[in-house]
């Protein structure tokens, strides 16, 4: 068999695609660079010193009197904090307590022994990046009073309520969780130096 001729076809040849920029194209990959650092620098802030907004009065022992048992501990937003953590000792046993609530919530409520006082502050964390610690407040959880007292009326101003019994039985309101009351017996005007009886019930 005779061979023809071989015929080779080779590929067509094209200009190479043009690798130039334009204004518009970098203009946009260096805003895009900007953001993405601009994104970095915002995720890795340290969160600022938090400020506390309740119960803030007492600076010392025994602190501002707040009425429990449920106390709600409350505080400013920081900026960049995805959350705080909340620390609150009782002082008579020196016990540590804390928990960590989530931005953007700002408050917590516990549930805390009454006649007792207590020390609180918080943290702010970004990410494990953590502020300095807040101020550190002082309070004492009470109760609220008794109401309903009988017999008796509430003003000095109106007039007596009278009984006949020379052992009147006295009533008042229960109050949650209290573990007893004082009682008190006093002449007009009421005042310490009146008092003529005392009783724990």
């Amino acid at each position: 068999m005779t061979a023809g001729p071989l015929q080779v076809r080779f590929p067509h040849r094209t200009s190479p695609r043009s690798s130039r920029l334009t204004v518009g194209d970098s203009l946009r990959r260096l805003l895009g660079l900007a953001s993405i650092l601009w994104a970095t620098v915002i995720s890795a802030q340290t969160p600022l010193k938090p400020v506390l907004e309740f119960p803030t009065s007492g600076t010392a022992e025994p602190g501002q009197y707040v009425v429990g048992p449920t106390v709600t501990f409350r505080w400013r937003a920081t900026a960049s904090a995805t959350r705080y953590l909340v620390n609150w000792r009782r002082l008579a046993d020196n016990q540590l307590f804390n928990q960590s609530v989530n931005a953007p919530a700002t408050s917590l409520s516990v549930a805390l022994l009454p006649g007792h006082t207590y020390r609180w502050n918080i943290f702010a964390y970004n990410g494990s990046l953590e502020s300095p610690v807040s101020d550190t407040r002082y309070f004492a959880v009470t109760l609220l009073p008794p109401t309903g007292l009988s017999p008796g009326k509430s003003s000095d101003t109106s007039p007596p309520e009278r009984t006949s019994s020379l052992r009147p039985t006295l009533s008042w309101s229960a109050v949650a969780q209290a573990g007893g009351y004082i009682v008190r017996l006093s002449q007009a005007p009421y005042g310490e130096a009146n008092i003529i009886h005392e009783q724990l019930v």
